[in-house]
């Protein structure tokens, strides 16, 4: 057996699956907030609707307020706001999975802790930022 190729099964192919899989596994709770903000902005005219709508499209796409996103649009800004954002994203679920690699045991359940642990204050550094530039404009 090749000691550089990991092994089908074990240890040493849990934490290379992590370490190649976690940057793309990262997109996937930005595009179901995308998703979820696409109902609730396309199908309904409530206030709770926009409202939910609107901080799902900020929780998806983290640069947005720095891009201006609730207050200007444009074509050019929303293509500059989604790809700072897959870039933030991927980089956030690379780092969680070196964060969550750094043991020789791992598994997939300390990459999704490591994860929660850099998206949770990530998000709350948006909604203040949102609450922030409300205030200010």
């Amino acid at each position: 057996m090749d000691a550089t190729r990991p092994q089908s099964v074990g240890l040493r192919r849990t934490r290379f699956a992590i370490r190649r899989r976690s940057p793309f596994l990262a997109l996937v709770a930005p595009a179901v907030l995308a998703g979820i903000s696409a109902v609730f902005l396309n199908w309904g005219g409530s206030t709770l609707r926009g409202f939910a709508g609107s901080a799902a499209v900020l929780l998806a796409a983290p640069t947005a307020v720095f891009g201006g996103i609730p207050y200007l649009d444009g074509t050019v800004r929303y293509a500059i706001v989604a790809a700072t954002s897959i870039a933030v994203w991927l980089m956030i679920g690379a780092w969680a999975g070196a964060r969550s690699t750094r043991s020789p045991i791992c598994e997939w359940r300390d990459y999704w802790r490591q994860y929660a642990g850099l998206v949770v204050p990530m998000w709350a550094g948006v909604i203040v930022a949102y609450a922030i530039t409300s205030k200010l404009l």
